[in-house]
């Protein structure tokens, strides 16, 4: 059977425009979308009632990916026990694990469920933002980036091709911060020649079907983020790089991606 694309529901708005988004990312790799609850009982076994508002919250998200206009293969799941735990393991083996990125006071929750879960589940881990639909005075539709952080940690090279292939499934391009620079060639080609030589062949093809452009690692790239508007969809960062993926989960950074819409893909 496919890996599925497995998001976590719980009823709260975040989690269904998780659903949502993860339709269109079941669809986009042919696997099925697998919605998972975890009831956390208060006592040992799971009530009634809990069990009930699970399959609620299941049938909300449903409803919400056919309102969306795609058409994944749905399975469901209710698990009890812990949220991360649960969720780990359900997603073991899976192509994408999306949550719902929470805001205000539970923010610093799901921040440390998607860090958790980054380390532990195996897989990449989205943390789906909706987005909104900005558009410039003459009424077109603003091109919205897919960013790569990619510092030459482990795992760098994943970042990148996952931020192209969500370039390929959205149809949008993709903006490289590479810790090194692009214009200096052999200048230290030693360190991570792999991501270097990828994103260099990019930016060097004439015939390549993706828009791929390179800007120096900032600083501070949440100012980044910041200072781009509604101009930036998503950011992928690569989970070993733990400098940089608890910069993007912070709360800071929690205020600026909710306000731009802007999800983050850990890989």
């Amino acid at each position: 059977m496919s890996t599925p694309v497995v998001v976590g529901v719980d009823g709260c708005t975040p989690s269904l425009e998780a659903a949502s988004w993860g339709a269109h990312a079941a669809v986009s790799r042919k696997v099925p979308l697998l919605l998972v609850f975890v009831v956390k009982p208060a006592g040992h076994d799971a009530s009634s009632a809990e069990m009930a508002h699970a399959r609620q919250a299941l049938h909300r998200a449903w409803q919400c990916i056919r309102a969306t206009g795609e058409e994944p293969l749905v399975q469901t799941d209710v698990r009890v026990g812990e949220p991360a735990a649960e969720l780990a393991s359900a997603a073991r083996g899976a192509a994408l694990l999306c949550l719902g990125a929470a805001s205000g006071k539970k923010h610093s929750r799901s921040g440390a469920l998607a860090r958790t879960l980054t380390r532990h589940a195996h897989t990449p881990v989205a943390l789906i933002r909706r987005q909104s639909d900005a558009r410039r005075s003459d009424g077109t539709a603003i091109v919205k980036w897919i960013v790569a952080i990619l510092d030459e940690s482990h795992g760098a090279e994943a970042a990148l091709r996952a931020a192209l292939d969500e370039a390929r499934s959205r149809n949008a391009p993709v903006l490289a911060l590479t810790s090194w620079s692009t214009t200096l060639r052999g200048v230290g080609d030693d360190n991570g020649a792999g991501v270097r030589q990828e994103v260099q062949r990019h930016l060097d093809s004439s015939e390549d079907s993706i828009d791929l452009c390179a800007l120096p690692l900032p600083a501070d790239p949440v100012r980044l983020l910041e200072d781009a508007g509604n101009t930036v969809q998503m950011v992928v960062v690569a989970g070993a790089d733990a400098a940089d993926l608890h910069t993007l989960t912070s709360r800071r950074a929690e205020r600026v991606l909710r306000q731009r819409g802007c999800t983050v893909l850990v890989v």
